[in-house]
C-alpha cells in the first residue's frame, strides 16, 4: 500500500546511490565475485548478490563472503578493502552508470535552487569515487555525501537524515528521501520526511508503504515540475 499524503516542492532531496541514481549492479556483482574468488567461493548470480544487499557495506561484504557476522574487526576491514579495490576498478571501467535522466534532472534542480545530497550505506570514500566515475560528483557539495561510515550510525537510524536537514536548514515536509531499499523508507519515516520508493532499483522499498513510487527518474522530475 502507498501513502497518499499531499507533498509540495522540496527544498532538499536526499538520494540513495546504488539502484537509485546509479545502476551499479554490474560493478557490485563484479566486485563481490572477485572478492568471493579470493576467499575460495564460487560466483553469485545477480539475485544472489542482491540478496546480500541492504544495510551497511560492512554487513554486505560479510554476507557475500559467508563470513560470520561476529568475525573480528580486522577480518571485516580486510574484506572492505578488498571489495573497495575491486569496485573501484569496475567503476573506472564503466561497470556503473547513471540512470537515464539523472544528469538532466540534477542540472534542472540546480537552476531551481533545490539542494541535493547522498545518503548511502556504501562507504563514503567509495561513494565519492563512484560518483566521480559516473560524472555525478559535481552536483553534490563536499559535505552532502554521507556513507555508512561518515557518522556514528548509518541509515535507517534517523541521525544521518537529521544531520543533512540541519545542515541545509530544511524541515521534514520539505525534505524527500529517495531510494530503492526498505532501509531508505524506514529512514524517512524516522524523521517524518517524504519517502519515495524506486521501483526500478534492487531493493524492497515498494514493500514499505512509501508516500510515492517512481518507475524512473523522469517520474521524479515530473513530481517537482508539476
Amino acid at each position: 500500500m502507498m501513502n497518499r499524503k499531499m507533498i509540495g516542492r522540496p527544498s532538499l532531496v536526499v538520494f540513495d546511490l546504488d539502484g537509485t541514481l546509479v545502476d551499479s549492479m554490474p560493478a557490485i556483482r563484479h566486485a563481490a565475485n572477485s572478492l568471493r574468488s579470493e576467499v575460495g567461493l564460487p560466483p553469485l548470480d545477480r539475485s544472489g548478490v542482491a540478496a546480500c544487499m541492504s544495510g551497511p557495506m560492512s554487513e554486505f561484504v560479510r554476507r557475500v563472503t559467508d563470513t560470520d557476522p561476529w568475525a573480528a574487526a580486522d577480518v571485516t576491514a580486510r574484506l572492505l578493502l578488498g571489495y573497495s579495490r575491486h569496485y573501484n576498478e569496475a567503476s573506472r571501467d564503466g561497470f556503473a552508470r547513471p540512470y537515464a535522466g539523472a544528469t538532466a534532472m540534477l542540472n534542472r534542480w540546480a537552476e531551481l535552487g533545490i539542494a541535493v545530497a547522498i545518503l548511502t550505506n556504501k562507504g563514503e570514500a567509495l561513494a565519492r569515487a563512484s560518483m566521480k566515475d559516473t560524472g555525478l560528483g559535481g552536483f553534490f557539495a563536499a559535505d552532502a555525501v554521507i556513507g555508512f561510515d561518515t557518522l556514528a550510525r548509518p541509515k535507517p537510524d534517523p541521525l544521518p537524515l537529521r544531520h543533512l536537514m540541519r545542515h541545509f536548514g530544511t524541515q521534514a515536509d520539505k525534505t524527500w528521501m529517495v531510494g530503492d531499499s526498505g532501509v531508505d523508507i524506514l529512514a524517512a519515516r524516522a524523521v517524518g520526511c517524504v519517502a519515495i520508493a524506486c521501483r526500478y532499483g534492487y531493493g524492497d522499498a515498494t514493500d514499505h508503504q512509501p508516500d510515492r513510487i517512481i518507475d524512473d527518474l523522469d517520474d521524479l522530475a515530473w513530481m517537482v515540475e508539476r
